[in-house]
């Protein structure tokens, strides 16, 4: 018994030593030290030991289960993990980019112009239309004009000065600005392109210009005034091509929208 109370007292020692400052976990309860005192032999005593060495062993692996799980947790939520790397919680489903469509790449422009200056010979922009590959209208507006109009072309623009003059009408900056949104990378589609970038005042790559005035096979051939024997193509007008590979006439009597 004397031999049991010296390893008694050693074990108690090395209990306090080893748990000094984490006291949660392994301190020895009251119920624990009762149960010792009432050991009755060396083997009763060692057997208690290894009982208890095993459930300090399960204590430390359910801890350190818990701080992984934990750790786990908060990947995806923004934070920073233990390695100081930051993970984001933006995720996706969807493996690619929706497939574009002509709709989406193919897009037509028009623009209607006024005169001014000396007899209206200048011009400056009054309208602008964009639609798409299915003829959707994507823009359309009538564009303010900061200069006395001296001809406004009605019989071929359809543009009134209640159009251009009307709190709808906007800025001639605000246009450039939307117009250039919309193009940006598409394939531009008009008649006569150089004439409508110049008047908005903006830039198209030639290599994404499609312009039936300088397509070749859209173009009308006649003979050269200053050579014999030689053959120039000229631009067609628009209201006769659409006529012949449309098979619809421009109306005369212009409706805005």
């Amino acid at each position: 018994m004397k031999n049991l109370k010296i390893n008694q007292n050693k074990h108690n020692e090395n209990i306090h030593d080893t748990n000094r400052g984490n006291d949660t976990h392994d301190d020895l309860s009251s119920a624990t030290l009762s149960t010792i005192s009432t050991m009755s032999s060396s083997e009763d005593y060692s057997q208690f030991l290894v009982e208890h060495d095993r459930s300090r062993k399960n204590i430390r692996h359910t801890t350190r289960k818990q701080q992984k799980q934990k750790s786990n947790n908060k990947i995806g939520t923004g934070r920073s993990n233990r390695k100081g790397k930051r993970v984001s919680k933006a995720t996706s489903n969807k493996p690619h980019d929706a497939p574009m469509q002509r709709k989406d790449i193919y897009f037509a422009l028009d623009c209607e112009m006024v005169g001014v200056g000396r007899e209206g010979l200048d011009s400056v922009l009054a309208r602008v239309s964009v639609v798409n590959w299915d003829n959707e209208i994507v823009f359309d507006t009538f564009v303010k004009v900061d200069e006395p109009v001296t001809d406004y072309r009605t019989f071929v623009s359809g543009i009134t000065p209640e159009q251009i003059q009307s709190d709808s009408a906007i800025a001639i900056r605000q246009v450039q600005t939307i117009v250039s949104t919309i193009l940006q990378g598409k394939i531009l589609i008009g008649h006569g392109l150089e004439n409508d970038l110049k008047v908005m005042g903006i830039y198209h790559p030639l290599c994404d210009r499609r312009d039936t005035a300088t397509y070749t096979p859209y173009m009308r051939t006649q003979e050269s005034r200053t050579s014999d024997d030689k053959i120039t193509v000229c631009p067609r007008k628009l209201k006769d091509l659409v006529w012949e590979k449309l098979g619809k006439k421009n109306t005369s009597d212009w409706k805005g929208p």
